[in-house]
């Protein structure tokens, strides 16, 4: 029966997601998110080659003693939770977006399975963890190594609720309200709703 009733939620909240826009606008979307993904791939497989050759070359810390090189790696961060964002939540939550546009749906888990392999094996998240002794970098180093994991693997249910009951702004690029994604900033331009670090 508990069964039974988590299909019908399921199959009622499919429902739902296929009827927020048109065909196009949901293609629109879908293909918005695999260029983001892409995108997201190319600029992690670079900086990972970066940080990779500053370790070789023993000189990482040099790297990370100038505010330009912790932003670097502070934004390297900031694109992967990017990935996981559109890829895990955005992605999960409008699969049947994904799943009826021109797009092949199996380049999203794809794309994603690439740049967290990439994440994991740059040690760029322990470049990130040695950022947060600094002062200048704290706050944001630890909000954003504190989000990451968060956005592992959602509950859709959760998730479901959290875009689509709550009466909170949705970012145009992702789908996705503030709620779903915590600590996550958003800036009202041109008359629309973006997260910022998606946007940039």
């Amino acid at each position: 029966m508990a069964s039974t009733i988590e299909l019908l939620k399921h199959a009622a909240s499919t429902l739902k997601v296929l009827k927020l826009g048109s065909a196009e606008d949901q293609s629109y979307y879908a293909s918005t998110w695999l260029r983001i993904l892409t995108v997201c791939a190319l600029e992690l497989k670079h900086g990972s080659m970066i940080w990779k050759q500053s370790l070789q070359k023993n000189i990482h810390r040099q790297l990370l003693s100038k505010p330009q090189g912790r932003q670097y790696i502070l934004a390297l961060g900031e694109i992967y939770r990017v990935v996981k964002i559109v890829g895990s939540l955005s992605a999960k939550l409008y699969k049947p977006w994904i799943l009826f546009s021109s797009e092949n749906p199996t380049n999203f888990p794809a794309l994603v399975r690439e740049c967290s392999s990439v994440w994991s094996s740059s040690g760029l998240e322990e470049a990130l963890q040695n950022l947060t002794d600094l002062t200048d970098l704290k706050y944001d180093v630890e909000a954003l190594l504190g989000s990451i994991p968060s956005i592992h693997d959602p509950d859709a249910h959760e998730l479901y609720k959290q875009v689509f009951l709550e009466q909170e702004s949705t970012c145009c690029l992702s789908g996705l309200t503030a709620g779903a994604v915590p600590g996550m900033k958003m800036v009202l331009w041109d008359g629309r709703h973006y997260f910022v670090t998606i946007v940039n």
